[in-house]
């Protein structure tokens, strides 16, 4: 009953499949390359690397404090192109491996991730039917993490092979694209 709940209802698989896919990119280029950039960064290095994750935990606490206060419309819009301002950091680091571009990014992405796990918790609270909701969270968790590990060991080959800087921003253009399709 959940499959057939979820591969009928499209907003649903869209979103996760979507999330497989970004979910692995992010694994792979950012946590994966993230580090491996920053250390071989002077402009960064590895207490850079340190500050830009706590610049992306800030925008996480500042934006779920905003957001107690203000209302969502749309929350699936909100979300999709809140999360693809996590594309940000990939961008930034993939274009000018700097401490700041870094900072600003993962900020600003870890803004946009707040706004998408509020956005799709508030759908799936208000548009799944109270007996379906457990069934279809399970499936979102399968389908969004499924590929985490894959993104883990594909991203170190592809930086040795293509440079690390150019896969982070190959994989930050991918990573905004597929926010932008799954938004259609």
């Amino acid at each position: 009953e959940g499959w057939t709940y979820v591969r009928t209802t499209t907003w649903l698989w869209v979103v996760v499949l979507a999330f497989g896919a970004l979910n692995m990119i992010q694994s792979g280029a950012l946590h994966t390359l993230g580090p491996v950039l920053a250390k071989n960064t002077d402009a960064i290095g590895e207490s850079g690397w340190g500050l830009i994750l706590s610049a992306e935990a800030l925008g996480f606490l500042l934006c779920s404090l905003a957001l107690m206060r203000l209302p969502m419309r749309r929350p699936l819009r909100a979300g999709m192109i809140g999360i693809a301002a996590l594309g940000l950091p990939m961008l930034a680091l993939g274009i000018a491996p700097v401490l700041a571009a870094g900072m600003v990014g993962a900020f600003i992405g870890g803004l946009g991730t707040e706004v998408f796990s509020l956005a799709w918790n508030l759908a799936m609270q208000e548009h799944v039917p109270d007996e379906m909701l457990s069934r279809a969270y399970s499936y979102d968790a399968l389908g969004s993490f499924v590929a985490i590990p894959l993104g883990q060991l594909a991203f170190g080959p592809l930086g040795h092979v293509f440079g690390v800087q150019d896969v982070m921003l190959v994989s930050g253009v991918v990573y905004v694209l597929i926010c932008a399709a799954a938004l259609t």
